[in-house]
């Protein structure tokens, strides 16, 4: 598990709910690789509209393809530290 935490100013959420294809588009080449590596890249949700969504979600990688996922509450709590540690 990775304890690097990255924000996407760059990526896009394609797909939502129930829809059968879900993708990110857009990530910067450092994005990509840290996905790769296995590190926490979240991107905001525009759409979250359900009161059990966090307004973000989180890239993970597999077979070659980008998708995006709903946080764990572990990635909730190292998104949460890395933004209480951030500098202002």
């Amino acid at each position: 598990m990775s304890r690097f935490v990255i924000v996407s100013d760059t990526g896009v959420i394609h797909g939502v709910g129930t829809a059968p294809f879900k993708w990110v588009s857009g990530l910067s080449d450092s994005e990509r690789e840290a996905v790769q590596r296995g590190d926490r890249v979240f991107i905001r949700n525009p759409q979250a509209s359900h009161w059990t969504q966090s307004g973000w979600k989180i890239v993970k990688y597999r077979s070659g393809k980008y998708f995006h996922r709903e946080p764990s509450p572990a990635d909730v709590v190292a998104f949460n530290h890395h933004y209480n540690r951030r500098e202002v």
